[in-house]
């Protein structure tokens, strides 16, 4: 079992197989974390947060210091748009474009996954109904490598069939709640202002 078949474990039932694999970070080895705390920044289901100028989590304090210019409200309408592309990219088996959006590391475990999948002729069946919220739930901060830990709780429809259409795992007709923390990394002086997915963890 290798790290990057780790990563792709705690995606929604997309991912769903017959074996289980552990959760894993790339970026473990260099960043704590500190997952006692939660913020209460959430986001309505239509995935526009609402106004919180000025009301500033203590955790966004060196992330802020090292990068004046975050904005929360805008970091969190991103993040529930990148949740449902990369989900939706994963179903439909596009790798190409999901390279701007994740680590080379999970995009090296999702193309393990989609081939395995090909190889033994499995199809995903998937649909992103709504996102019911998304907030922060721990923030990291190493020089000038920052991560976000996002909790996203959506509604989905998930499974997998076999060659001859028989459910492997999920349920294709019924809506599922997901659950999850995604964790978003960025190298703040690189001058790249956007954030990519780095690890994933199901509750």
């Amino acid at each position: 079992m290798n790290e990057s078949s780790e990563l792709v474990a705690n995606l929604p039932a997309i991912i769903l197989l017959s074996f289980w694999w552990a959760v894993v970070s790339a970026l473990d080895r260099r960043l704590s974390r500190d997952k006692s705390e939660k913020a209460q920044h959430q986001i309505p289901a239509s995935g526009v947060p609402p106004d919180r100028q000025n009301q500033r989590d203590p955790r966004l304090e060196a992330l802020c210091a090292v990068d004046p210019g975050f904005d929360l409200d805008t970091f969190l309408a991103g993040a529930a748009r990148a949740y449902e592309e990369i989900l939706n990219l994963y179903a439909n088996a596009d790798l190409e474009a999901l390279r701007p959006l994740i680590s080379a590391e999970v995009h090296e475990a999702f193309s393990e996954v989609r081939k395995a999948q090909d190889e033994r002729g499995e199809t995903v069946v998937f649909a992103y109904v709504g996102l019911a919220s998304a907030e922060i739930e721990f923030v990291a901060v190493d020089g000038d490598q920052a991560e976000i830990g996002v909790r996203f709780r959506a509604e989905i429809v998930s499974a997998v069939l076999s060659a001859t259409g028989a459910v492997v795992s999920g349920e294709p007709s019924a809506v599922k709640g997901t659950d999850e923390v995604w964790t978003f990394a960025r190298q703040l002086e690189s001058g790249d202002v956007n954030w990519i997915l780095v690890a994933t963890c199901q509750d």
